[in-house]
């Protein structure tokens, strides 16, 4: 946006902007270091990113939020598992085992949790295919 004004966009590192910073983090203080540093002489600036490299940042992030979300959405589901006596084996074939043996035997969990855990299932299955959807569109 700046550009269709005529002005070349300038990006300082937050980093270097860090040592200017007096007192706590605050607006008002956060701006004052950003003006104190910009006023510096020497200073080098960051290029900013283009659209792609801004594209890949932002997909890179969301498989990271959903790799996490994934992985702790099945260690909770195992905790819960473990707490009734029932063990899963490692990775996610070890899970899916112990998910369907566990929804066959309806005796192995109280009544209750046993739509919690299809949610939870359910939830689970929604995050893996999210994931690789997202993988597939990376390439």
């Amino acid at each position: 946006m700046a550009e269709s004004f005529g002005h070349d966009v300038r990006i300082i590192s937050p980093k270097k902007v860090k040592t200017f910073l007096t007192g706590h983090k605050t607006d008002v203080n956060d701006a004052l270091a950003i003006a104190n540093s910009a006023m510096q002489i020497g200073l080098k600036y960051s290029k900013p990113k283009n659209e792609e490299q801004q594209t890949l940042q932002s997909l890179e992030a969301r498989r990271v939020f959903l790799s996490r979300n994934i992985t702790s959405l099945s260690s909770h589901i195992r905790a819960m598992l473990y707490e009734y006596g029932i063990v899963s084996a490692k990775g996610v074939a070890g899970l899916r085992k112990v998910i369907q043996n566990t929804f066959e035997e309806n005796n192995r969990l109280p009544t209750c949790l046993i739509s919690t855990l299809h949610q939870l299932w359910a939830q689970y299955l929604n995050l893996k295919e999210e994931f690789t959807k997202l993988e597939k569109a990376k390439n």
